[in-house]
């Protein structure tokens, strides 16, 4: 018995950092696609002169297209509204979302990197958390965001075939508990609500776990 449990608790170790690993690459490819698109952008004032919304929705459609892992990609301006994204030019929306957590995040300073929580996409309808950096003006202030949506579904499918067997159940989190990716997945997002890391068998992780 005391074989049979330390070979199975060895497996799920490995598998775990398998899929820690995974997620580290995925993270970080996301990462570099939103790096891309600041770096394309350049000058914030410059997004909305002739033509460039227009070459910009060109370079976030193809960065989509070679991202398995992302959804959508958009830019704000300093007020929130839609400058690009990787759908239809002109864009659809011309509401802010300056009242979106990633948008509030980096208006209160956050300049790197922000990870959102499991939501429902507004386009997508689909599972789905964002991961977004500024645009910094050349005076250090907030001049917009670049934010991508990632969708939960590509790393519960991983996790659907990770072969730990029937009541598995695996998640992805945040440092704060908030989840991002969860098997069995949650229910079909007809509330918009995310998931509640509750859902998920045993005690939430605290960070580093």
């Amino acid at each position: 018995r005391r074989g049979v449990l330390r070979a199975a608790q060895e497996r799920i170790g490995v598998t775990a950092l398998l899929l820690e690993q995974h997620a580290d690459r995925a993270l970080a490819a996301g990462d570099r696609a939103l790096l891309a698109a600041v770096a394309a952008a350049g000058d914030p004032a410059t997004l909305r002169q002739p033509g460039r919304g227009a070459r910009m929705h060109g370079f976030l459609r193809d960065l989509i297209a070679g991202s398995p892992q992302l959804a959508s990609m958009w830019i704000l301006d300093a007020q929130g509204v839609m400058v690009a994204e990787n759908w239809p030019y002109p864009p659809r929306y011309d509401r802010s979302y300056d009242h979106r957590p990633y948008f509030q995040s980096h208006r209160d300073g956050e300049r790197g990197l922000h990870i959102g929580t499991m939501e429902v996409g507004t386009v997508v309808g689909r599972w789905r958390f964002t991961l977004s950096r500024p645009l910094v003006a050349a005076d250090g202030t907030l001049a917009g965001v670049v934010v991508s949506g990632v969708l939960s579904e590509y790393f519960s499918d991983l996790y659907a075939q990770a072969g730990l067997g029937a009541g598995a159940r695996l998640a992805m989190f945040r440092t704060d508990g908030a989840p991002l990716a969860m098997w069995p997945p949650p229910p079909p997002p007809d509330a918009h609500a995310p998931p509640s890391a509750m859902d998920l068998a045993g005690p939430i992780p605290g960070p580093g776990e």
